[in-house]
């Protein structure tokens, strides 16, 4: 479990994130028709990528996959796991939208098991993403840029934790509280639309350009 003082440095940390947001807010944004990065077009193609290692991983045995299985493999998964991946204004609504629904105790599921009806009283942080990713976008892309901000916020705030599923197990751990469930959404939150802010200025140099240049 982290300490007082972990989480009162973590929660520090977001807030800075978020005093710089609200400054970004009031700066003046880049005209996008001199921007060298086409950010729509970049986001689909990392995802499209992803999704590709994806299938690879799950459906071609290891000892079937070809040189070229193997490099899309290796790269697929190391764009998965990048803090800097391109989002859009979508990534942060997902966000939003998530937290959102998880407004207290009382509506919180501590015993997720991936299955998400809305019917059910209770709403786990996997199935608030899914169900806010369908709201916002009309579909649910599971390795899509927003929710691997969550992960990997959630990483960082349990560095120390063996989890095989970071949404489920995160959630279902217990020592997890609602407020860590926040604090991991409040930074996700904070690092795509501080992201956004960048792109918006064209300040931002996506991972796959820097890499293929």
């Amino acid at each position: 479990m982290l300490s007082v003082g972990e989480r009162a440095g973590r929660v520090a940390a977001a807030a800075g994130l978020l005093a710089i947001l609200q400054g970004c807010a009031t700066s003046p944004e880049a005209d996008q028709n001199g921007c060298e990065f086409d950010y729509a077009a970049i986001q689909a193609q990392e995802l499209t990528l992803i999704e590709q290692a994806d299938r690879i991983a799950g459906t071609i045995p290891e000892g079937d996959r070809t040189q070229a299985d193997l490099a899309l493999l290796q790269d697929g998964l190391a764009l998965l796991e990048s803090r800097d991946r391109v989002v859009d204004p979508l990534d942060v609504s997902i966000i939003e939208s998530a937290r959102a629904m998880l407004v207290s105790e009382d509506v919180w599921d501590r015993q997720d098991d991936r299955t998400c009806n809305r019917s059910q009283p209770r709403i786990s942080l996997f199935c608030a993403l899914r169900f806010a990713s369908v709201d916002v976008t009309g579909t649910y892309q599971h390795r899509r840029a927003g929710l691997q901000e969550v992960r990997i916020a959630l990483q960082d705030a349990a560095p120390n934790r063996d989890h095989a599923h970071r949404l489920r197990d995160f959630n279902n751990d217990p020592r997890t509280t609602l407020a860590d469930v926040w604090q991991g959404l409040d930074l996700a939150h904070a690092r795509a639309n501080y992201r956004l802010w960048q792109q918006r200025a064209c300040t931002f140099t996506p991972q796959t350009v820097r890499t293929n240049s």
